[in-house]
């Protein structure tokens, strides 16, 4: 999940980790809940889930600080929740937090994951989350963009995401 009105980071943080979940774990059932965005659905669309899909589940919220803002009626139904985020601390409402500033984008600290973990990262999953660092970092103009975010866009490309076509979706869209 993410935060309602999802720009790029919130969406592809939430759409990438789904998409890393995917590739790595085949047999895992992985969604993505919240309002599909009309700009973005191109990209990939939320799945429209139900109350009792929240039963005995994990629930993941990312690119969000505070609960008012997760875009999803019923989150608060999951087992375990774990909250991932770049913001300054807002809410305390997961059950495992990585809530770091130091990041540019949501994007930024997953990506940072798979490289650690060693994860196998698609295409797809590059381009989830190459969007986000784009879009929270200003395309590499704020003050927020520091040599980590450029290694983790560079593996990122390293992967085939496909910088032109973000950046043309990020002028048209102007987050």
């Amino acid at each position: 999940m993410r935060h309602i009105d999802a720009d790029g980071d919130a969406y592809g943080s939430a759409m990438g980790l789904a998409q890393l979940i995917k590739d790595n774990f085949p047999q895992k059932r992985v969604f993505t809940d919240g309002k599909n965005n009309e700009n973005l659905d191109f990209l990939g669309k939320n799945n429209q889930l139900k109350k009792e899909d929240y039963q005995n589940s994990l629930t993941i919220v990312c690119d969000t600080a505070g609960r008012e803002r997760i875009d999803s009626q019923y989150w608060e139904l999951a087992s375990e929740k774990i909250k991932i985020d770049h913001h300054i601390k807002g809410d305390n409402y997961a059950d495992c937090e990585w809530v770091d500033s130091s990041y540019a984008a949501t994007c930024e600290m997953i990506g940072e994951l798979a490289i650690n973990t060693k994860l196998k990262v698609s295409k797809e999953t590059a381009n989830f989350l190459l969007l986000g660092i784009i879009t929270d970092s200003g395309r590499f103009l704020y003050s927020n963009t520091t040599p980590r975010t450029f290694q983790i866009a560079a593996f990122l490309l390293e992967k085939r995401a496909d910088l032109n076509y973000l950046n043309f979706i990020n002028k048209i869209l102007i987050f």
